[in-house]
């Protein structure tokens, strides 16, 4: 590991305090991130390997739209998750169908 600077590693604690505010926020108002695959209308969750269906609560820009209706596409997003539904209201990520998930770290 390379040393780092002070300046740096002040910049890498508030990045994690942001992120830390974000989630705890996400949390309170019921939204989730998660992550998965879509297919032709079918959606399979990342982890469970759970197929659900997946809505759009969003107004998303054309060209995104147009792309998730004809390619197999990697999703990860932000929104509510149900039993049967999950809802996207922010996509955070939108690749091809051979990207992996993201994993969680283990310290």
């Amino acid at each position: 590991m390379l040393p780092i600077r002070t300046t740096e590693l002040i910049r890498y604690y508030q990045q994690a305090e942001k992120a830390l505010e974000t989630a705890k926020a996400l949390g309170k108002n019921n939204k989730s991130f998660f992550q998965g695959y879509w297919n032709e209308g079918v959606f399979e969750e990342c982890g469970s390997g759970e197929v659900k269906t997946l809505k759009f609560s969003a107004e998303f820009p054309d060209y995104i739209l147009r792309r998730l209706k004809k390619e197999d596409n990697f999703i990860a997003a932000v929104g509510k998750v149900g039993r049967n539904t999950n809802a996207a209201e922010t996509i955070i990520v939108l690749d091809n169908d051979s990207a992996d998930c993201f994993e969680r770290p283990e310290f």
